[in-house]
This record gives C-alpha cells, sequence and structure tokens, in this order.
C-alpha cells in the first residue's frame, strides 16, 4: 500500500497505543465483576451484630452459654455468606469480546487480526484455538506473568492458567485460505472532489449482520448503502483524516469506576460493542496507518480504492476451544478494490 501524506492542521493525535486501548476496554467489558454493594452491606449488618446486638445479649442473658452459641452460630453463618457472594459474580457465565480485522489478500486468502478478552468464572488451565491453517498467538501482558505457553504455525494454540473470576486478553494473527468477503466494480464516476457515483457488486460470500459499508478514496471515506446484490454511494462522504483523529474510548466515563462512592453499586458499563466506539480505531488499523501520520492528510492511491465493512463476528471466527457461552464482537473486513483513472 501507497499512501500520499501532508502536512495538516490537525491536533495531537491520542492513538499512541491502539493495542492496549483496545485490551483494556474489552477487559473492562469482559471481566466478571463482585457485587461489592451487597459485599458492603452484608459487612455492615455483621458490625451491628458483633457490636450492638452482642451488647444487649451479654448485659441481659441470664445464661452466658447462650452469648457464645449465639456468637458461634453468627460467625459460622457469615463464614459461609461471604465465602458465597465472595464467589458470585454479575456475569455467571464465561464469556469473550473480540475486535477482528479481516483482510482479504490478492491471492484470495483471509489475514486475520484479532484482539479479545476472555472472561472466565470457575478459572483453570485453558487452551485456545481457532479455525485457520496458521496462528500465532501473544498475550500482551508485558508487566504481568502469565502462566502459560504459546505455539505458532497450523496447530498453534495459546495455553493459560486463568484464576476464578479472572479474565485473560491475547493478541491472535491468523491466516484463512479463502476470502471472507467479495465484491468487485460495477459502474463509478470519478470527478476533480473525488468519487462522484459508485456500485460494488457483492457475492455470496458477503458477510450477514453488517453495520455499516464505507469505501475509501482519495483522500475521502464514503458510505454504502446496501441495495439486494449491489453497494451504492448515495452522496455521504466525509474527510479521511478527521475520522482517524477520533478515539471514543478516551471517554473516561466508558471504563472509569466510581470511586468517590465504592459502598454504593456503580453504574453498569455499556456491554454492547457499538460501532462508533471502535470504527476509527479499527480503520487506522486496516489501513495501516501509523500513529505518527495519523494527524495528517491522508489520501488513498486513485488507482484503486478500499472497501470496509463492519459487521458482527460469525461463530466460526470465535475460539474453537474452549467452550464459550456467551461471544460477541466486531469485525472490519478490508478489500482492495480496483479503479481506473476513466471511470464507467
Amino acid at each position: 500500500q501507497s499512501w500520499a501524506i501532508a502536512s495538516s492542521s490537525f491536533g495531537e493525535t491520542y492513538f499512541q497505543n491502539l493495542d492496549e486501548e483496545l485490551l483494556t476496554t474489552l477487559t473492562d467489558i469482559s471481566k466478571p465483576r463482585q457485587i461489592w454493594y451487597l459485599i458492603f452491606i452484608l459487612s455492615f449488618i455483621y458490625l451491628i451484630i458483633v457490636g450492638p446486638v452482642y451488647y444487649l445479649i451479654t448485659k441481659y442473658s441470664r445464661y452466658s452459654y447462650s452469648f457464645y452459641l449465639i456468637y458461634g452460630l453468627n460467625t459460622l453463618l457469615f463464614c459461609f455468606i461471604f465465602l458465597f457472594v465472595g464467589r458470585y459474580s454479575t456475569n455467571q457465565t464465561s464469556q469473550i469480546y473480540s475486535l477482528i480485522i479481516a483482510e482479504v489478500v490478492p491471492d484470495h486468502k483471509t489475514i486475520i487480526s484479532e484482539w479479545s478478552s476472555m472472561g472466565i468464572v470457575s478459572g483453570g488451565n485453558f487452551i485456545i484455538t481457532h479455525e485457520g491453517d496458521s496462528h500465532i498467538y501473544c498475550t500482551c501482558q508485558p508487566y504481568n506473568k502469565v502462566s502459560g505457553f504459546t505455539t505458532s504455525g497450523t496447530q498453534g494454540q495459546l495455553q493459560a492458567d486463568i484464576p476464578p473470576n479472572s479474565f485473560r486478553t491475547f493478541f491472535h494473527h491468523a491466516r484463512i485460505p479463502e476470502p471472507l468477503i467479495m465484491a468487485k466494480s460495477a459502474s463509478f464516476l470519478i470527478n476533480e472532489s473525488g468519487l462522484e457515483s459508485l456500485t460494488l457488486e457483492i457475492g455470496k460470500e458477503f458477510p450477514s449482520n453488517v453495520e455499516q459499508a464505507h469505501f475509501v478514496f482519495d483522500s475521502n471515506i464514503y458510505e454504502l448503502q446496501r441495495e439486494k446484490n449491489q453497494l451504492i454511494y448515495q452522496g455521504k462522504s466525509r474527510k479521511l483524516s478527521p475520522l482517524l483523529l477520533e478515539n471514543p474510548l478516551l471517554d473516561s466515563s466508558y471504563i472509569a469506576p466510581n470511586q468517590l462512592f465504592p459502598f454504593v453499586r456503580p453504574k453498569e458499563n455499556n456491554q454492547s460493542l457499538a460501532w462508533e466506539q471502535f470504527f476509527p480505531i479499527l480503520v487506522q488499523k486496516s489501513l495501516n496507518v501509523s500513529s505518527d501520520h495519523v494527524n495528517q492528510n491522508i489520501s488513498w492511491p486513485v488507482h484503486k480504492g478500499k472497501l470496509l465493512v463492519l459487521a458482527k463476528v460469525p461463530e466460526s471466527l470465535f475460539p474453537k476451544t474452549p467452550e464459550i457461552f456467551k461471544k460477541e464482537g466486531l469485525i472490519l473486513y478490508s478489500l482492495d478494490i480496483p479503479l481506473s483513472d476513466q471511470g464507467s
């Protein structure tokens, strides 16, 4: 890929650690959460019992053994309650949240780049595997030790120990022997400002559950609408560079916990992967724009464009093992579409 990059007056970029931001956000969504408000309430009740209640019992009870009996039973009861509540979390099923870029290369194979966070309630030693004929795994934990190992190649896998009520983030790079998306240019018209019209024919490999479809050409990104077996540009477009500067993940209210009142149940984070939150970052990763160039004017070569389709992750791209009950994710399909200067 070749880019035309010129100086620009755009502000400072905030995309210095995209991989870290993606995995941090996915971790916050996927990790099991303890019901801290219930633990605080039970602790308060226990303090009331061991304080004023025990005082009244020792003051007015005629039998000293009744105090020791109530004290022992109460202590035993709360031990079991705290043991149960400590193991309990708000999401009691294993779950995984993934962001994937699927790029179709010229030999009609698909290169997969995946960022995932897997939340596990029960804990244990897990082996993570995927479909495909070549795999590379990374735990993305430079500051924490991970008990396990990875292997690469056709039988690539990640084996890692995950504690109870914990999570494991990982990056996965793979090659799939068939194209996951196919499309070709049916007609287009180019003027001085860019594309005036564009129609793409899509094949049977086109994904379902599509959220958005866009076409990158020159320095603009064009929104496409699906009509039967075609994607058609209907006049809505924007500059590419300002889109790449957007980073909704910097909204502190999205991942920041409630620090002022930890004993009150915090507001639940939105656990749905809305395309508005991740689309700009996935576009930057798909176009291979470095952090140093994201705040500059960027243009795509005039002899081709790039089709970008955002959709729900299909079942086949989630891990084969271990067994996961809740699976959510977004995938950005990327495909180069050849164009000529004259149009058709």
